[in-house]
């Protein structure tokens, strides 16, 4: 019995590391592909200033959109608030920073949302407009 025990706990320590290093690896090459996606997009919005996001040129940078939405409409207005408007969030294996602006814009009940890396200095490298206020924030 105790010959099966040493046997599991083999393959147990044998694939422990293996699989977190799987993960780690699979990570790292999603955060290379934002990082170079998000490169992609500073460059092309400084050559181009009227280009605009489309799902097909840019997925990654949507798909952090859909997941910063998602996160916000997870939080109270109260831990809002307590962030004074500024959201960490992690993804794509950084850490980023959702700034919420209110305010006299031209839609009723929507913020804009400024989207950064978590840095002394943040500077949005992204806006997303109109985002609707969720209801449980009134």
């Amino acid at each position: 019995m105790s010959a099966i025990n040493e046997n599991m706990n083999k393959v147990i320590a044998i694939t422990a590391p293996d699989k977190i290093a799987a993960k780690i690896n699979a990570e790292d090459k999603q955060r290379r592909n934002f990082m170079a996606e998000y490169d992609r997009y500073k460059i092309n919005k400084k050559a181009y200033p009227e280009l605009q996001l489309t799902p097909d040129a840019y997925p990654l940078m949507l798909e952090l959109f859909e997941a910063c939405k998602k996160h916000l409409r997870g939080l109270t207005l109260d831990e809002i608030q307590r962030q004074q408007d500024k959201v960490s969030f992690r993804y794509f294996g950084r850490s980023l920073l959702i700034c919420l602006c209110g305010g006299d814009y031209k839609l009723p009940n929507q913020v804009y949302l400024a989207i950064c890396f978590d840095e002394s200095n943040p500077s949005p490298f992204a806006v997303i407009g109109g985002f609707k206020l969720p209801e449980h924030w009134d």
